[in-house]
C-alpha cells in the first residue's frame, strides 16, 4: 500500500512536470499571438515557464518592435522577469498577484516630425495622437453625430498587486518634432519598487506606496533622481502626495528642447530640485525649489533688437549671473495632471527684481564713503557712525 501510494505520488509529480512544459509552451504561443493582435507590430518572447504549484511564471526576452520609420527598432525590451499569482483568491473570483518583477526593462518613446508618437497609450492596435486626446479629453463637446452608443464595459473583477520591482530600467524619450536631431531625455538605473495597488472607493484611502531612484543617463555628472510617493492612483479621483529630489542635473541637457525658443544659449550650469505635490480629484498644487550653480549664459545671434522681460539681453544675463552664477527660486505648477500650469515666469521676473536690488544696494553702500569724503571732518566719525550711515541708505534704495 505504501509501495503504491509513493509510486502513485511519482506519477503525479511526473504529470505535473509533463503538464508545465506542455503548457509553457502553449501560453508561450499563445501570449506571442494576443500581444501581436493587441499592438500594432511584431512582438517576441525568447523563453517562458509556468510553474503550477507556486503559480509563477517567468519569462526571458520579451521585444515588442516598433514599426517601420521609428529610429530606435524596439519599443520595449525586458531581459527577464516573473509573475507571482496567489492560487486561493481565483477560488472567491479575485485576481492578487503577490509579485512582479522585471529585470532591465527599457522603454524608447519617439515623437515624429509630425507630431505623432509611440507612447504607452499608443501601442494598441488602431491608436494614435488624436485617439489618445480624445482619452484625455473626454469632457469636450463632441458633435452629435460622432456620438455613438458604446457597448457597457465589463465590470473589472477585484484585484490587487502586492508589490511591483523593476530593477535598472531604462527609459527615453526623443522628439523629432522639436529638433530634427530628437530633442531627448533619457533616465537610467531605474529601481522602482511599488506596493499596494489596488482600486479603491474612497478617494481619502492613499494605499499604493512608491519609491523609485534613477539618474539623468549622461557621462558627465553624477545626477541622482529619487522619488517617494503615496496615493490611490487606480480611482476615479486620482489622489497622491509625492516629494522629488534631483541632484546635480545639467542644464545644458535639456538644450535641444529651449534652443529655438530662447534668444540666449546656456553654455553651462547644474541644477537642484526639491518638488513637493499634492494632487486631490486630478488637481495639481506643487511648490518646486531650485538651486542653480555655475550658471554661464551667452547671447544667439543679433541682440541689439531682442529683450527679455523688457530689459536687453547682455542685462539679463548680467543680472541672472552676478553672484559667480549662482541663482535660488520657486515656483508653483497648478491645473490637473493633463493641463499642468508652470508659474515659471513670475518666478524668473522675481529672480530679476532681486538681482536689480542687490545691485542697487551694492551702490548705495558706496555712497556713504563719497559723502563723507566731502565733508570736512569726516574723518572723526567712527565706524559706528559709519555703519549708521550705510544702514540709513540702504534702506532708501530699498523704499
Amino acid at each position: 500500500m505504501k509501495k503504491g501510494f509513493i509510486i502513485l505520488l511519482v506519477v503525479l509529480f511526473c504529470l505535473i512536470l509533463i503538464a508545465q512544459g506542455v503548457l509553457s509552451v502553449f501560453i508561450k504561443k499563445l501570449a506571442v499571438k494576443e500581444l501581436n493582435k493587441l499592438i500594432a507590430t511584431e512582438a517576441e518572447i525568447d523563453s517562458m515557464d509556468i510553474s503550477l504549484l507556486r503559480g509563477a511564471v517567468s519569462f526571458s526576452g520579451i521585444t515588442i518592435k516598433n514599426p517601420d520609420g521609428f529610429h530606435s527598432p524596439q519599443f520595449l525590451t525586458i531581459r527577464k522577469g516573473s509573475i507571482q499569482i496567489s492560487l486561493l483568491p481565483l477560488l472567491f473570483k479575485q485576481l492578487q498577484i503577490s509579485k512582479i518583477f522585471l529585470d532591465r526593462p527599457n522603454i524608447n518613446i519617439e515623437i515624429n516630425p509630425a507630431g505623432r508618437g509611440r507612447g504607452l497609450l499608443d501601442i494598441m492596435q488602431g491608436s494614435s495622437v488624436s485617439n489618445t486626446s480624445i482619452i484625455f479629453k473626454r469632457d469636450a463637446p463632441q458633435p452629435e453625430a460622432s456620438v455613438k452608443k458604446q457597448p457597457a464595459a465589463k465590470k473589472m473583477p477585484p484585484f490587487k498587486i502586492n508589490k511591483i520591482i523593476i530593477r535598472q530600467g531604462a527609459v527615453k524619450f526623443q522628439n523629432y518634432k522639436l529638433s530634427p536631431t530628437g530633442a531627448s531625455v533619457a533616465l537610467d538605473k531605474i529601481d522602482l519598487t511599488v506596493k499596494n495597488l489596488a482600486p479603491t472607493k474612497d478617494p481619502e484611502h492613499m494605499p499604493t506606496s512608491i519609491k523609485c531612484q534613477a539618474r539623468i543617463a549622461t557621462e558627465n555628472t553624477a545626477s541622482n533622481i529619487e522619488l517617494t510617493a503615496d496615493g490611490a492612483f487606480l480611482s476615479k479621483a486620482i489622489n497622491f502626495d509625492l516629494d522629488l529630489a534631483a541632484d546635480n542635473i545639467p542644464l545644458t541637457y535639456f538644450s535641444s528642447f529651449y534652443a529655438d525658443k530662447v534668444p540666449v544659449l546656456i553654455k553651462e550650469g547644474l541644477f537642484n530640485l526639491r518638488s513637493t505635490t499634492k494632487c486631490r480629484n486630478s488637481q495639481l498644487r506643487a511648490t518646486q525649489e531650485v538651486d542653480i550653480a555655475g550658471l554661464v549664459v551667452e547671447p544667439k545671434g543679433q541682440t541689439e533688437d531682442n529683450l527679455i522681460f523688457g530689459l536687453p539681453i547682455h542685462s539679463v544675463i548680467n543680472l541672472l549671473t552676478r553672484n559667480e552664477g549662482k541663482l535660488s527660486f520657486d515656483f508653483d505648477i497648478t491645473g490637473t495632471l493633463t493641463k499642468p500650469k508652470f508659474h515659471l515666469t513670475e518666478a524668473l521676473q522675481r529672480v530679476l527684481a532681486k538681482s536689480i536690488e542687490g545691485v542697487i544696494l551694492d551702490k548705495a553702500s558706496e555712497l556713504p564713503g563719497i559723502i563723507l569724503d566731502k565733508i570736512e571732518g569726516s574723518s572723526k566719525i567712527d565706524e559706528a557712525g559709519k555703519e549708521i550711515l550705510e544702514d540709513i541708505f540702504q534702506k532708501i534704495f530699498k523704499k
